[in-house]
């Protein structure tokens, strides 16, 4: 997998991500607790255009793995699709509900009740959709995903006449 496709599954995810914690602000949920502390205390602004660039590239770093992960195992589309929701998941599980609520001395999300964690746990399961999506994409255009039971290796970007 090329570095380019990475930076991309990472752009797509995070921008996936802005329409739908866009959404959930206006409804009056809290989408974007951390991004904003992070962004205040590395630059003293909490500006739109800071935000955005922050996000975009947290969005690049955090798609490291996943491609990493797509691949070692290589897995076919529709498997990695749906690693790249798990992916989103456990990644707010991580970072989001533990590592961040302990750096910065909040309560876990889950102490504040379901609106505190169905919201930033779902934009972040878009952002793992998103990305699987263009790693996937990234891998079979490259012949990297396993086959389906039945294809040749290499799928339809074998050019080897006997198909091994």
């Amino acid at each position: 997998m090329r570095a380019r496709d990475v930076v991309v599954a990472g752009v797509v995810g995070a921008l996936a991500m802005v329409p739908v914690g866009l959404a959930l602000s206006v409804a009056g949920f809290e989408v974007n607790r951390y991004g904003e502390l992070l962004a205040e205390q590395l630059t003293g602004t909490r500006r739109p255009v800071v935000l955005l660039a922050l996000h975009l590239v947290i969005g690049v770093v955090s798609a490291v793995p996943l491609a990493v992960a797509a691949a070692a195992l290589r897995p076919r589309p529709g498997i990695a699709v749906a690693g790249g929701v798990v992916y989103g998941a456990t990644y707010w599980l991580v970072v989001n509900a533990l590592a961040l609520p302990l750096l910065y001395r909040r309560p876990a999300p889950w102490t504040e009740g379901a609106a505190a964690v169905w919201p930033s746990l779902l934009v972040h399961v878009v952002f793992g959709l998103a990305a699987a999506i263009v790693i996937a994409r990234a891998q079979a255009r490259a012949g990297f995903a396993r086959p389906r039971p039945g294809q040749p290796p290499g799928g339809r970007h074998d050019t080897r006449k006997d198909g091994t």
